[in-house]
């Protein structure tokens, strides 16, 4: 993981107060913005070839990613904390508790430099023993 300062930015939706982020963005001075996350409980929805990423109980959208993997002979991948989604490495998924059920939290990413993959340019907030605590 890269440990460079970076600025969280919120986005909450329009008459909704208070409510968590709709959207988070995070910024760092040496790259600009490099990480998207949509809330996977108030967050917009955001797919990925008709796969719809946010918000999702996540052993349905593994299940989903499976089959559409299939139907188009292609693949999809695990992360290192067991999340599946879809094989690209401009999106990696998280969990994020909302009430009481881990649902889908999908961040889209810009590999930092200095970093290897993606994942190693988490975000330090993103990045919780696998799941964020909303």
């Amino acid at each position: 993981m890269i440990s460079s300062p970076t600025w969280k930015i919120e986005v909450h939706r329009h008459g909704v107060a208070p409510s968590a982020p709709a959207v988070t963005a995070y910024v760092s001075q040496a790259v600009g913005l490099f990480s998207v996350a949509a809330d996977a409980g108030h967050g917009p929805q955001v797919a990925h070839d008709g796969l719809t990423l946010v918000g999702r109980d996540l052993s349905e959208l593994e299940r989903d990613a499976i089959a559409y993997a299939g139907t188009v002979d292609g693949h999809f991948r695990y992360t290192p904390d067991g999340y599946a989604g879809p094989d690209d490495p401009g999106v990696v998924m998280r969990g994020q508790r909302v009430r009481h059920v881990l649902r889908s939290r999908p961040l889209l990413m810009v590999t930092r430099d200095g970093a290897h993959t993606e994942w190693d340019s988490l975000p330090h907030e993103e990045y919780r023993n696998g799941q964020l605590h909303a």
